[in-house]
């Protein structure tokens, strides 16, 4: 309703943007839609708990802070960062390593 909206209020206007932007763009829509899907598929198996499956989401700031260090020029790690980055990596391990004692 707001884009029907806004093509009466505003005057539209065509840009072209470089191909950087429309590579973004469809990066930001697929990585989201493509981890919802798996999130509910996984949620849907017999056997899995939600607590284990959440502690998963803590990958999603490894993988933002290792892709920006590779794809923005000028981003470099800090000591602080990669700490963080070792102390989640360093929990995630210890609950697999937990996880596979007790089924055992």
């Amino acid at each position: 309703m707001l884009l029907i909206t806004a093509l009466f209020i505003e005057r539209p206007e065509i840009k072209i943007y470089p191909y950087q932007f429309y590579i973004s763009v469809v990066w930001l829509a697929i990585i989201p839609a493509t981890a919802f899907s798996l999130w509910y598929g996984l949620l849907q198996s017999p056997g899995v708990k939600v607590s284990e499956l959440n502690v998963w989401k803590f990958i999603i700031p490894i993988t933002g802070c290792v892709l920006s260090w590779i794809l923005l020029a000028g981003e470099k790690p800090n000591i602080y960062s990669i700490a963080g980055i070792i102390i989640i990596l360093m929990a995630l391990w210890l609950l697999q390593i937990k996880k596979r004692n007790e089924g055992v």
